[in-house]
């Protein structure tokens, strides 16, 4: 179903400026209607969603702008901490390096000492048991011996506890190392989240604002052609000089349809209503009156008006050809045209307008009940 003046003004006055070819045949004009009426249904619905998917692109947004912020702000902190980490395992690392240096001073030592104790007397023992010296002496030697002995394990005990220090500074190391790492990676991926929604957040604004771009300036030129076509039907009423006997108002709610279909078959399509009927179905003229245009526009196809005096007009479109042409007079119920497709519904069918001053009025209001 054509949802007409509104979605096929868009390019009315153009088509008023161009001229038709008679090598252009009733196919290729169909062809070129059923294009032009899907692209306007498509664009009818983007118009009639705009402001829904408006409110949800900017709800959408703020979230983003919200998620982004936030890792911006994780970033911040894992940049902060990430020198501090290094300070810390520079530290850690220095004190090995002194343990180890304290370890080797040590383990120099006892050698020394060792070494020391074999140096001066290698065959003490031995001496003892053969010159037999004086007790006073032998005690002596052993309390040397004794303090030389306890020496020696204060050393080795403070080896041991070097190399357990040691063991637990390159654990306390490894630890370190081991978390810096796990947040430069952390860091990393929320990096690698925070591109990817910075890119959603720009793709979601650049749709938008492409959009909106589109269909305000599509809706411009709609308003633009429905005006210039509402300007020239009133022109049309102004300059007729078609004077009928009877006024055409006196008839309201007694024209016959312009299409013999039943009431069921009628839907109200805008500003006129349709017909469906099968295609190439008569199209009749609901009342006498003289054919003032009758050619093919884009978004009515091929568009039939008649001028019925009084300033009333009626206006056929949709049609698959038309036997009537301009400047013919014609008489209430004598075939005009026949009954096209309107490509959209996949039906065919004729749309009908009522004008008055160039001014849409509600066809239903002129129609009677019955078939025609």
């Amino acid at each position: 179903m054509i949802k007409h003046l509104r979605r096929s003004a868009v390019l009315l006055i153009m088509s008023l400026y161009q001229d038709m070819t008679a090598a252009q045949t009733v196919s290729d004009t169909q062809r070129s209607l059923r294009q032009l009426n899907h692209k306007i249904a498509v664009l009818q619905k983007d118009l009639s969603q705009t402001h829904t998917q408006q409110t949800q692109l900017q709800s959408e947004l703020k979230i983003t702008e919200h998620q982004i912020k936030n890792h911006e702000l994780t970033i911040h902190a894992i940049q902060q901490k990430i020198p501090l980490k290094k300070i810390e395992i520079d530290k850690i690392e220095k004190k090995i390096a002194n343990s180890q240096l304290e370890f080797t001073q040590l383990q120099t030592l006892l050698m020394k000492q060792i070494q020391s104790r074999y140096k001066q007397q290698p065959n003490q023992p031995l001496e003892w048991l053969l010159v037999h010296p004086q007790k006073a002496e032998i005690e002596k030697i052993l309390t040397y011996y004794d303090y030389v002995l306890h020496t020696h394990e204060h050393t080795l005990q403070q080896l041991r506890l070097t190399q357990a220090n040691l063991r637990k500074q390159q654990t306390t190391l490894q630890h370190e190392v081991e978390t810096l790492h796990h947040m430069q990676v952390q860091a990393q991926i929320t990096q690698q989240q925070l591109q990817v929604h910075k890119n959603h957040h720009q793709t979601l604004l650049k749709s938008l604002q492409n959009h909106l771009f589109t269909q305000e300036n599509t809706l411009s030129e709609y308003q633009r052609n429905r005006d210039n076509l509402s300007q020239i039907l009133g022109k049309l009423s102004r300059e007729s000089v078609v004077q009928t006997r009877h006024s055409m108002t006196t008839m309201k709610r007694k024209l016959p349809n312009p299409v013999n279909v039943e009431s069921s078959h009628i839907h109200k399509v805008h500003q006129g209503i349709m017909l469906y009927s099968a295609e190439g179905s008569s199209v009749h003229a609901v009342y006498p009156g003289k054919v003032v245009f009758g050619e093919w526009l884009n978004g009515y196809g091929l568009l039939l008006i008649i001028d019925h005096g009084w300033g009333l007009m009626t206006l056929y479109a949709n049609n698959l050809t038309l036997t009537k042409h301009i400047g013919d007079i014609v008489n209430q119920g004598e075939q005009i045209a026949t009954v096209g497709h309107d490509g959209i519904s996949k039906q065919a069918g004729l749309y009908f307008e009522v004008r008055k001053h160039g001014k849409a009025i509600s066809p239903l209001e002129w129609l009677g009940s019955n078939k025609r």
